[in-house]
């Protein structure tokens, strides 16, 4: 698509083309110029529809994201914060034969209230040059609204209900401010065949340019590691890590800084009973913040431990914990609130398969969980008074 082709509800030129399933890529401005903001892309294939390759619309909805065998994500960061918020339009039309199929486009991030919108494609209709608004309801894109405090978002497109193959192409995504700011537009298609790809153009300036890939995480015995990559070195950037239990309320274990290398780990050494959710807090140099995806890891109770019993339950000052285990073997024991927070830790060598821990300070009455940690592992919850 050339730069001066303009395309999209809100007509815009300097389109970013890019092509690929799944990549990162840094983007200009509306003017051309480097902006600095990035975006991610991932997808199960590409395709087009059969229109004419012309300049303008025409090759804005040539090309898209396939949703084949499952959802396609575009994440974009780095957005000025706009008082008035912004209107996110997410264009979708593919090639669907005689089939009618249904798709799924949801918007999410930090601040972000997540929104989702289904869009119809009637069989047998391509493009025409005419755009047409869905909501819940057959057209070509939807619209999805982000507050005034978000800098950045994901869009998952998801298939649904279709007489034919299950899809939820995406074409394009522009994004609008809401006021009186610069208008932004993410637009594009990812095809690797005639047509460009994802696009952006703005007219601001984007700020973060801090592309993080591959946030996973995985278990190390009683650890948690988490590893992830960035597109580039990120000196002067900090990562907060940041763990919750139920994949709300998150807090903050640990930081690392940036550096010129492209890979960092963190391992957590003292992960909550079940399950714990991770995500990384991305502070840029310039104080721009923004955020990883989502991993669980989940401590569940271990299967080689026939039982546990704690007594008394509820506790007072002290409680035994009872499993079957040699005598003499080490073991950890940790009291986690119900928020995750470690309360108190201790070490002990178990009698005949017994523990007794004594509380180190007044606890507030409530439900507690314990994880006993050791030749085996194992977690329980008791009820202190």
């Amino acid at each position: 698509m050339g730069s001066t082709e303009a395309a999209g509800v809100v007509a815009q030129p300097n389109w970013n083309p890019e092509s690929g399933m799944s990549s990162a890529a840094l983007l200009v401005d509306q003017n051309g110029a480097t902006s600095g903001a990035a975006v991610i892309w991932n997808t199960n294939g590409i395709w087009s529809e059969p229109i004419s390759n012309s300049p303008g619309n025409d090759r804005l909805m040539l090309g898209y994201l396939d949703t084949t065998g499952g959802p396609t994500t575009v994440t974009v960061a780095g957005l000025l914060a706009n008082a008035g918020g912004y209107n996110v339009y997410v264009y979708a039309e593919g090639a669907n034969g005689g089939g009618t199929r249904t798709g799924a486009y949801q918007i999410r991030g930090s601040g972000i209230t997540t929104t989702s919108v289904n869009l119809s494609q009637v069989g047998s209709t391509d493009f025409t040059g005419t755009f047409t608004q869905a909501n819940n309801s057959a057209g070509n894109y939807v619209v999805l609204p982000i507050s005034s405090g978000a800098t950045g978002f994901t869009i998952t497109a998801t298939p649904g209900a279709t007489t034919d193959i299950p899809r939820a192409p995406l074409n394009a995504i522009q994004i609008v401010p809401q006021g009186t700011i610069a208008t932004y537009t993410l637009g594009g298609m990812i095809s690797g065949l005639t047509s460009s790809g994802l696009l952006l153009a703005n007219n601001g300036g984007l700020v973060l340019a801090i592309v993080v890939t591959g946030f996973t995480g995985r278990e190390d015995g009683t650890d948690v590691v988490l590893n992830w990559n960035t597109a580039s070195g990120q000196t002067g950037t900090s990562f907060i890590v940041q763990r919750s239990t139920d994949g709300g309320q998150f807090a903050s274990i640990g930081k690392t800084e940036g550096s010129i290398s492209q890979a960092y780990s963190f391992t957590d050494a003292n992960p909550n009973p079940g399950k714990n959710f991770y995500r990384v807090e991305i502070i840029a140099a310039n104080g721009e913040i923004d955020y990883t995806s989502i991993v669980e890891e989940d401590f569940a109770e271990s299967t080689s431990v026939s039982a546990i019993s704690v007594f008394p339950n509820p506790v007072v000052n002290q409680f035994t914990v009872r499993f079957s285990t040699e005598a003499g073997l080490p073991y950890t024991v940790d009291i986690f609130d119900r928020s995750g927070k470690k309360m108190q830790s201790g070490q002990w060598l178990s009698g005949s398969g017994e523990i007794q821990v004594a509380l180190a300070k007044r606890f507030t009455a409530g439900i507690y969980m314990i994880r006993v940690s050791g030749p085996r592992n194992l977690t329980s919850e008791i009820a202190i008074q």
